[in-house]
């Protein structure tokens, strides 16, 4: 968990592997590659993810779910993969400024989440990203005038048997759906 940082730089870092203890101990819920959850009084902004690998994580892959507190985060040339990752949230994506660049996402039977909840300000980026999963892919549903998603230049692949629902799901105002 990254509680408190600015100006992070975090580069060809692996991230896998977490919550699977092994032993008697269930693991401690999110079970995430990364968890950026400050607490009160506390704020994380200015950080890159450069060429690093999120993979196999029991729950989610990454996790940022409070804009109010967290601002600025960079993933480029990342990998994402689910792997024997069971979480619908593989990635939740809830910054007040975050850009997903030029990265590779297999969101298995998960999805990725720009905005959560009732934590309104997400402003999220994903740009130039081969995605694919056999699930929804990306949930950006909001009916917070506060929220804006932008993607652009993405490569978008359903993997499952037969498309039951929505592929992605955008149900939102400022969203930005561009050259997909």
């Amino acid at each position: 968990s990254i509680i408190e940082l600015s100006d992070g730089h975090f580069e060809n870092c692996a991230f896998t592997g977490t919550g699977f203890t092994g032993g008697k101990y269930g693991g401690h819920n999110p079970k995430a590659g990364v968890d950026i959850e400050p607490h009160v009084n506390q704020v994380v902004n200015n950080i890159l993810f450069l060429k690093c690998r999120f993979s196999g994580n029991a729950g989610s892959q990454f996790v940022c779910s409070r804009p109010s507190t967290t601002s600025g985060i960079t993933l480029d040339q990342c990998t994402f993969e689910a792997g024997r990752g069971t979480s619908p949230y593989q990635l939740i994506l809830n910054v007040k400024a975050l850009t997903i660049k030029n990265s590779t996402i297999n969101v298995g039977k998960g999805s990725i989440y720009p905005v959560w909840g009732r934590h309104a300000g997400s402003d999220v980026s994903i740009v130039n990203c081969k995605i694919s999963g056999s699930g929804k892919g990306i949930v950006a549903v909001s009916a917070n005038r506060a929220n804006k998603v932008r993607l652009e230049g993405n490569q978008m692949r359903f993997t499952g048997e037969k498309l039951n629902t929505y592929f992605p799901h955008l149900q939102m105002n400022n969203l930005q759906f561009l050259n997909n």
